[in-house]
């Protein structure tokens, strides 16, 4: 629903057109009774209430599809639509979804002139309906209607056999105000009905006036564009008044765009229409391609930005904002263009929210270039699992005003409400903690600048934290099994526990750091095969696992499929398997031939084999010894060391040491471009099921769905055995898959008639050498290759009639910087499916001052390089590429330095965003 996820503070702006006391025009009004729609009180009485499925429905919409030329104009809201592959969208006529537990849950109809859809697998029916599931939905289907449930879970049965159950009370009967709010609203496309505001969904209107509300859209809210006329219904709260005031105060919340007009009427609801202006779409393809970027000075406290390289902007066409406001000087008070090396600098001071916006007015897109909260990488949080509460840590040099911040919460029941920093503190300084307490386990808070939420497409936020346990990760290496500490705040060390078949290990982490930060790691050694690692979080009151590792055998088995139908499996390295724990499994079930049948000990260099059919899922799994422990007392009848923490030891713990699916090889693809034709060929020596397999097919012209095209044509598979799939686009996407939903449709072939990304370049001795990795074998003609726009000297089909896998073509030399493009030819307008840009020969060193808590990266020797084109990348220091700072010309002796409070794991040098000049890796200590 557009407006109502919407957190503008902002007042609705007046109009030229708005009245002239830019008050809402308001009338008392007595009208009739809305008579509900037969087709939407026909739908209603399909579907379950409230008190039949247990649940407390908090929002429902309505679509009426005639209003809408496709699913697509539906957004998410029209994915159910996918589901009925029987259904087209023009026989379609009404869509009807009801959310609960937070937006986890849904019940729904859709209602038309068609047959009887039959989506998913049946299981069973109940007159004339049909019940079936799929992966996400239950479903109920008759003629003219289908309803669907589904939760986080996925299918909700339940729910949908209710709605056909005749002794179940259907909402129709029961629902308070909800076919009376669509019957108002009923000439609009989409209706959004809301029956209580303090529900966990889009919990951010919440009035003290307002118990439920409406909300009738032209069509889908999150495709309006330009000037719409929207109507609302806003029902009071028990003995409040709703007066013109308030809903110039709700409307803002409501509504995203600009409310230019209103009208109002009062009865039982306040009924208001409104003229809104829809905010610019965000388009960044539209936008100029320039280079700009943002700096702060604290020592002169300014904000400088800067047009490093690219497009020249007009000036007129950016907005510059400061706090959630246009500021007083704009780009176009300084610049009538803003071209490279052109700056905008402004005054401001820790917690300052400074954009800079690109606007068309004309074609209502808009792109924000910058964004920047001063100070906003100094804040740290840290939890307190016993006191429920978030301590925030401020670490700026300069003092920082607290009341400029709000605190977002994401309670887990869905709720997001926003309130201001509670703190006694007038300024923050260095070290100054604020408390936001009432924080559960997995519940996150954002702290945010309290501003109104502009410009649309900035996204304010100083910190977001989520209270969650300390996060371990377990590696299992030939000396031990390493357990590393990867959690967001800083542990003293004896807050972790490690144990090993429940009894404390010999080695804690305490036993080797104080404090535990990032990547502090502990490892224990001789853990015997079968042991289960287990890692506690002690400091709560009651100790809680935080993660677990079973110890299996380090080694490496490879499988192959011979085109016989023989799968082999090899001990290729590593330490012996007994073999009485290695299973084979076929489609998940134990296999009748078994590796001990063959071995008592499967070693290095030993081979199974057995006969396997095609396109089964095929695994070998190691099975640990049975154990029953599923408490921690010892044999006396007391809790063991491990603190008495209850916890559940699988019988016959188990590990995927393989897994594969058989005759991945037996499908070749053969494409025609001027028929526009896929052959799908069967090159298997056994015979093969061909229900097993289906094929998907995925793009804008594209069928969708699956079809079992080879069902279709065959009873058995045998060698040769081929179909033709028709009207295939060239940026269609297809699969062939396993049809069997206990393979979660596993792939045997991926095919793309566009052969995007068909290769690779390398750089030998001075020349760019250009491989073919293509799915199949293409006509060289097909490719040609361009440097400045220009083909090159050598093209593929001047070595090649065909070009087939590994395929390699010799390009030549070409200066450094230049960009090769691979272009496809066979659509009437050439896609480009591949580049290369060449690189300069420069070499890059990286070192890490701890006590400084940088990176410094020279230019170690070779080519001169343009500052502009080098980007760096500290992992996991840098969100993306850094700037190089310092030279607008950068040669050997030059150096940039990146503050790196942390321990580096790597430097990667960039040239042009796209090659990388030199990846330098650190140690695990400085």
């Amino acid at each position: 629903m557009s407006g109502c996820v919407s957190t503008d503070d902002s007042e609705p702006q007046p109009s030229d057109d708005s009245p002239a006391d830019d008050e809402p025009e308001s009338t008392d009004a007595d009208p009739e009774e809305p008579e509900v729609p037969d087709d939407i009180a026909a739908m209603y009485e399909h579907l379950p209430a409230e008190s039949a499925v247990e649940m407390e429905y908090q929002l429902f919409m309505f679509a009426d599809l005639d209003e809408f030329e496709s699913r697509k104009e539906l957004g998410v809201e029209g994915d159910i639509i996918d589901a009925f592959d029987d259904i087209e969208f023009e026989d379609a006529n009404y869509l009807t979804l009801i959310r609960s537990n937070g937006y986890g849950s849904v019940i729904g109809a859709l209602s038309g002139d068609f047959d009887r859809p039959e989506p998913g697998t049946e299981v069973g029916s109940e007159g004339d309906w049909r019940l079936a599931e799929d992966d996400q939905y239950a479903f109920a289907s008759d003629d003219g209607i289908a309803v669907f449930a589904a939760d986080q879970s996925g299918p909700q049965s339940d729910s949908a056999e209710a709605a056909v159950d005749a002794d179940v009370e259907s909402l129709g009967a029961s629902a308070d105000g909800v076919p009376e709010a669509f019957g108002r609203l009923e000439d609009s496309g989409f209706v959004v009905f809301i029956p209580d505001v303090d529900g966990t969904i889009f919990s951010g209107i919440g009035h003290e006036k307002l118990r439920a509300m409406a909300a009738g859209f032209e069509t889908y809210p999150g495709q309006q564009d330009g000037t719409v006329e929207n109507e609302y219904l806003l029902y009071p709260a028990d003995g409040a008044t709703i007066d013109d005031d308030d809903v110039s105060d709700l409307l803002p919340v409501i509504e995203q765009g600009e409310v230019l007009e209103t009208e109002i009427e009062r009865d039982d609801a306040v009924y208001v229409e409104a003229v809104v202006e829809q905010p610019l779409r965000r388009d960044p393809d539209a936008a100029p391609d320039a280079e700009i970027r943002s700096s702060f000075d604290p020592d002169e406290g300014t904000v400088e930005i800067k047009h490093r390289a690219g497009d020249t902007i007009d000036a007129d066409e950016l907005e510059l904002w400061i706090d959630g406001e246009r500021a007083a000087r704009q780009p176009a008070d300084r610049h009538d263009e803003f071209a490279a090396g052109n700056t905008i600098e402004t005054e401001a001071e820790p917690l300052t929210a400074i954009a800079l916006r690109w606007v068309d007015e004309e074609e209502t897109v808009q792109y924000v270039y910058v964004q920047l909260i001063v100070g906003e990488d100094d804040f740290t949080a840290s939890y307190d699992y016993d006191a429920t509460a978030v301590e925030v840590t401020y670490r700026g040099d300069r003092e920082a005003d607290p009341t400029k911040l709000a605190v977002r919460r994401e309670r887990s029941d869905g709720t997001r409400p926003t309130e201001q920093v509670d703190t006694s503190q007038e300024t923050l300084t260095a070290g100054d903690t604020i408390t936001i307490g009432d924080v559960e386990l997995e519940e996150s808070i954002a702290l945010r600048p309290d501003i109104p939420n502009e410009p649309r497409g900035a996204y304010w936020t100083v910190l977001h934290f989520r209270a969650s346990p300390p996060r371990v990760h377990f590696r299992q290496r030939e000396e031990g099994v390493t357990v590393t500490y990867h959690g967001d705040q800083e542990l003293q060390a004896s807050e972790i526990r490690v144990l090993v078949d429940d009894e404390p290990a010999a080695t804690q982490f305490e036993d080797d750091h104080e404090t535990l930060g990032g990547r502090d790691s502990v490892t224990l050694e001789g853990v015997q095969t079968g042991s289960e690692v287990v890692a506690e979080w002690v400091e709560p009151d009651e100790p809680m696992e935080v993660g677990s590792l079973l110890v299996t055998p380090q080694s490496h088995l490879e499988s192959s499929y011979a085109a016989d139908g023989t799968v082999s499996i090899k001990h290729a390295q590593g330490e012996p398997i007994d073999a009485a724990n290695l299973e084979l499994r076929v489609e998940g079930e134990v296999a009748d031939e078994q590796f001990v049948d063959d071995h008592d000990t499967f070693a290095e260099g030993d081979t199974f084999s057995t006969v396997v059919e095609p396109f089964v899922v095929v695994s070998v799994e190691w099975v640990g010894a049975e154990e029953s422990t599923d408490s921690t007392e010892d044999d006396t009848g007391e809790d063991s060391a491990s603190g008495g923490v209850e916890r559940s030891i699988r019988a016959g713990s188990q590990t995927q040491l393989v897994q594969f699916v058989t005759g991945q090889e037996f499908i070749d693809v053969g494409y025609d471009p001027d028929a526009g034709e896929v052959e799908l060929v069967y090159v298997g020596e056994p015979q093969a099921d061909p229900d097993r397999l289906v094929v998907q097919r995925r793009g804008d012209a594209a069928p969708g769905g699956e079809t079992a095209i080879f069902s279709e044509e065959y009873d058995t598979l045998t060698q040769g055995d081929s179909v033709v799939l028709d009207d295939v686009a060239t940026d269609e996407r297809m699969q062939v898959v396993l049809s069997d939903d206990a393979a979660a449709h596993r792939a045997i072939v991926h095919f793309t008639p566009e052969p995007r990304y068909s290769f690779r370049f390398d750089e030998r001795d001075g020349e760019v050498i250009m491989t073919y990795y293509g799915e199949i074998d293409r006509d060289a003609e097909q490719f040609r290759v361009l440097v400045d726009g220009e083909q090159t000297e050598i093209q593929p089909a001047d070595e090649y009639d065909t070009v087939s896998m590994e395929d390699e073509l010799e390009l030549g030399e070409f200066a450094s910087g230049v960009t090769l493009v691979v272009e496809w030819t066979v659509p009437d307008e050439p896609v480009e499916v591949d580049n290369h840009v060449v690189l300069p020969d420069a070499a890059f060193a990286a070192d890490y001052d701890p006590e400084a808590g940088t990176v410094a990266v020279t230019h170690a020797g070779g080519d001169a390089l343009d500052a502009t084109h080098l980007g760096i990348a500290v992992q996991p220091v840098t969100d993306g590429l850094v700037d190089w700072e310092g030279a607008d010309t950068v040669t050997e002796g030059d150096a940039t330095t990146i503050a790196a409070p942390e321990q580096p794991r790597a430097v990667y040098v960039v040239y042009r965003e796209g090659g990388v000049l030199e990846e330098i890796e650190f140690g695990d200590e400085p």
